[in-house]
């Protein structure tokens, strides 16, 4: 039996995987001290891939899958992909209580809710974004995903080579 939770405030809009990552979307860095705006995208030319996770400390599916996520980004190493956290959190202490609390080494960004659910029709979280080397998201995915089994790790690299 397969059991996703997310936190929602409302039933989910359907997302275009087809859409462009909104390079219009502005988010700050918890690795950058004057916390300067900064946008989420590949350079052109690139082949890296991006896996964004749009997440909040107040929700607890996303606590959950974080650890994950980590485990996630050590076993694709070999692959051009790069695991990016996107919190919506207001507080920018419990961003960073909370990831070393859990020991997470990913590189994390914030921005407004308001601002990314407008965006990316977002209603749910914890919600992950898979993004082409061109900026395309190829798929997007809703609630818990077990991130470090072989499966998802199957499906990731399935989704790299058909794109």
């Amino acid at each position: 039996m397969l059991l996703l939770c997310s936190c929602s405030k409302q039933e989910q809009n359907s997302i275009n995987n087809e859409q462009l990552w909104p390079e219009s979307l502005m988010i700050k860095s918890l690795d950058i001290s004057d916390q300067s705006l900064e946008i989420i995208n590949n350079n052109a030319g690139s082949k890296q891939w991006l896996l964004i996770n749009v997440w909040a400390t107040w929700c607890a599916p996303c606590r959950k899958e974080m650890p994950l996520l980590q485990q996630l980004s050590e076993e694709l190493s070999d692959l051009p992909i790069s695991i990016k956290l996107l919190s919506i959190d207001n507080d920018i202490n419990l961003i960073k209580e909370f990831v070393l609390q859990n020991n997470i080494h990913l590189p994390v960004y914030f921005t407004k809710q308001e601002s990314i659910e407008k965006m990316l029709n977002i209603s749910a979280y914890p919600m992950t974004f898979l993004i082409s080397p061109n900026g395309k998201v190829i798929k997007s995915f809703l609630g818990v995903r077990a991130w470090s089994s072989k499966e998802m790790r199957l499906q990731l690299e399935t989704l790299l080579k058909e794109a």
